[in-house]
């Protein structure tokens, strides 16, 4: 941003050289650097004499809600709850997230949705966009209304499938 806000990329530094990866600097048409060293008596200071393009990242987001490979009773409502930041924006706003799944399609915009899933199986995904037009996903999959909890370890999730025979034929 052109030097009206400086951020601290290293400090305490005991070797006399420092490695910086652009890839991990959020992006910026404007860029500046500047290092300011001191030993503890003499100080010095210098900044980058032009200003530098970093690439815009893309955000990173995250599902909360529901756990993923989760089983879910027929007919029941679920909380979809989704996090996101941005290296540029920091936290997206709730404009900027939008639900969909591959089952039923379009779920709905905002970091937290409550919607009716239909019967079967669902990949839900979450798509964060931010201002520079980057986007990013996260992805779950559950089941609504096809087994309970068949292996005993008190979630009903995806993994039961696979004792889902033992679990309806009993002991």
């Amino acid at each position: 941003n052109g030097g009206t806000t400086w951020e601290s990329l290293a400090l305490d530094l005991t070797e006399p050289e420092f490695t910086l990866e652009l890839a991990d600097l959020a992006g910026s048409g404007n860029a500046l650097l500047r290092v300011i060293a001191s030993d503890g008596v003499n100080n010095g200071e210098d900044q980058s004499d032009a200003a530098f393009v970093i690439a815009p990242k893309p955000p990173e987001v995250a599902i909360l809600a529901p756990l993923d490979r989760l089983l879910l009773p027929a007919a029941s409502g679920v909380l979809l709850r989704g996090t996101g930041t941005d290296p540029e924006d920091g936290p997206l706003d709730d404009a900027s997230y939008s639900w969909v799944s591959r089952r039923d399609g379009a779920l709905g915009v905002g970091a937290e949705r409550s919607v009716n899933l239909s019967s079967g199986v669902h990949v839900i995904t979450l798509t964060g966009h931010d201002s520079d037009g980057e986007s990013a996903t996260a992805s779950i999959s559950l089941a609504v209304g096809v087994i309970g909890d068949c292996d005993g370890d008190g979630l009903a999730t995806l993994s039961d499938l696979a004792v889902f025979a033992a679990c309806v034929s009993g002991p």
